[in-house]
Parts: C-alpha cells; structure tokens; sequence
C-alpha cells in the first residue's frame, strides 16, 4: 500500500486534523506575538504534532500489513478459515470470512454440477452405443430385413429418442425458471398422451392397464410435468413382469392431489427405497436387468422439487411397486 493510497483512504482525518493544527498553530503564534505567552505553548504544539504524525506512521503500516493479508488471503482463501488474524478487526475478519464461506459453498455446488455433466455425459454416451450397435449389425447384413427385425430397429429408435430426449431435459433443467409456464393442466390429457409412447412394449410384454378416471386437473408447467410421467412410466414398463400390470390412479384431499402408478413385479428392496432418486442409483433390480443407468428418476425428482411437487415411492417387495406425484392445491403453490 503507497502513502498516496492511505491518505486517499483516511482523507477526511488528514484534512480536518490539518485544518485544526493550522488554526491552533496561528492562534499560538499570534497569542506570542500580541500578548506575550511563553513560547512553550510552541514546543507543547510541535510535540502534540509529532505524536499525531506517529499515530498516522503506525496506522499507516497496520494498514499496509492488512493490504498484504487480503493479498495472501486472495490467493489462499481457505486460510480465513483456520485462524483469526489480531492485523483484521473482528467484525471485519467476520465478514471475510462470511463471504469465503458463500465463494466456498458455490464452488462446491460449481464441482457438484461438473460431476453430474460428466458423470451423465458418460451414462449417456453407454446407453447410446447399445442401439446404434445394433442397427449397425442390422444394416450391414446382406440379406432383407424380416419384420421381426424391422420392429426390433425401431424400438432402438426409440430408444435413441429417449435417450436424446433425456439428455435434453438434463441440460435446460439449469435453465428452468426461463422455460416455465404453469397453467391448470388436466391429470389424464398428460397420462394418456404418455401412455401412447409405451403402446408397443405394453403389447410384446402383454402388460394389463388398468387407467382409472383422471378428472383432476392440476396446476404445473405440462412439458416438464409429462417428463415425469414418462420417466416413471418408462421405469414401470421396464420392470413390470411379461403378464404384469400397471395401474393409474388418482386421489386428493385438503393438501392437494396425488397420481399414482403401480407396477407389478420384483419390486424394490426396503434398504433401496431411500436411494432410489439417488444420481446413478440403480439397485439389485437395475443391475440384474442390466439396462438402468439410474438418471431417469434422479432428473425427476430434481424437476419435481423445483416444481413444488413431490415423489414417493413404496414398495412390496416382490409384489409391486407404486410411484405418486404430488401436486400441492394452488393456495400453496410456489416454485423454487
């Protein structure tokens, strides 16, 4: 720190004690002068003088010494952290050390995200090399396609749809608040329109529907609403046995509305039901299917909470399986 910058910074003192030295100055010259008092008055000035201009000299360099701390503590923050320094004042170590505490925890959350984009960057780059390997092999046969073949193609497709589709979502979830429109929304219009995405896979596996009425309507954003759905449709009509069955149905009370989906099948174990919204959670169920990456769920329960909404899961193990979206009423409704 230059004496330049520290007067900057103190100039009010400076001035005003200049201005009180200079008049007491010519009142002690003209009281010699004009009534004839001792010129010790003089040497009592001088000293006083002296003594504020060692006071300025000390705070000078205690100021210096706290520029070179910010310096070090600039390029090594996390030092705030381990000991006070006596050169800061309390109040302000205090509020450094509050503001590195934010920096801190928003780089955390910074790195936190840069794992997810990696770590669903590489789920997604695996699950997108299955299908396109198959209809590789496909197209590199000499002989025509059967039917069967042909059909086996365009479930890849759509494999590939949702795996794009997904990968999606993923990225503009960032960006939610810019691509949010809620408006009353009726439960079964977003249910059935999903459902017509699943209609080949409930044929070959001769899954059983039972869609119950859905005359609530519910206030959401539909887009990211009916991705959910999918998602939970998606992982029911995965782990549904051949000859299984799916139920949709609905509820409310005075706190709001619930859809649920119920699945038969292996189910989840009770110890997997907490970490089922996990990132890349899978379970014994997903690693023996071999075909869960676990970010469907995740992505879900992610866009649910900045909904407002809510997911549960429950489970019988080797029974069934039911997850419910719950939509607040409206009185209670806020995004985050």
């Amino acid at each position: 720190m230059r004496i330049k910058d520290y007067i900057k910074s103190r100039i009010i003192l400076v001035v005003g004690w200049f201005f009180v030295y200079f008049f007491t100055f010519l009142i002690i010259c003209l009281s010699i002068n004009v009534m004839g008092i001792k010129e010790d008055l003089l040497y009592a000035f001088l000293f006083m003088l002296l003594i504020t201009c060692m006071t300025f000299y000390l705070d000078y360099r205690r100021e210096k010494k706290k520029v070179l701390l910010l310096h070090i503590y600039e390029r090594k923050p996390q030092l705030l952290l381990e000991e006070p320094v006596r050169e800061l004042d309390s109040e302000y170590m205090a509020l450094l050390q509050d503001i590195y505490r934010h920096y801190y925890e928003k780089e955390l959350e910074l790195q936190h995200k840069q794992k997810d984009y990696q770590d669903f960057i590489t789920s997604w780059i695996h699950d997108m090399k299955i299908p396109i390997s198959v209809l590789k092999m496909g197209l590199e046969q000499d002989t025509p396609l059967r039917m069967e073949e042909k059909e086996s193609f365009l479930e890849e497709l759509e494999k590939m749809e949702e795996y794009l589709t997904k990968i999606l979502y993923f990225i503009k979830i960032d960006d939610f608040h810019n691509d949010y429109i809620p408006v009353m929304v009726p439960l079964h219009r977003m249910v059935k329109k999903e459902l017509k995405n699943f209609s080949k896979v409930f044929g070959y596996k001769k899954i059983k529907l039972h869609l119950e009425p859905l005359k609530e309507e519910v206030l959401t954003d539909e887009k990211w609403t009916s991705f959910i759905i999918h998602q939970i449709l998606s992982n029911a009509v995965k782990y549904t046995n051949v000859e299984g069955e799916i139920t949709i149905s609905s509820s409310q009370n005075e706190k709001g509305i619930y859809l649920s989906f119920t699945n038969t099948g292996e189910g989840i174990k009770k110890a997997d039901l907490t970490r089922v919204f996990n990132r890349g959670f899978t379970g014994y169920t997903g690693h023996q299917e071999n075909q869960s990456t676990g970010y469907g769920l995740y992505l879900s329960k992610n866009l649910a909470d900045k909904l407002n909404h809510q997911i549960f899961v429950s489970s019988h193990y080797g029974t069934d399986t039911t997850f419910t979206i719950f939509f607040p009423k409206v009185n209670d409704y806020h995004i985050h």
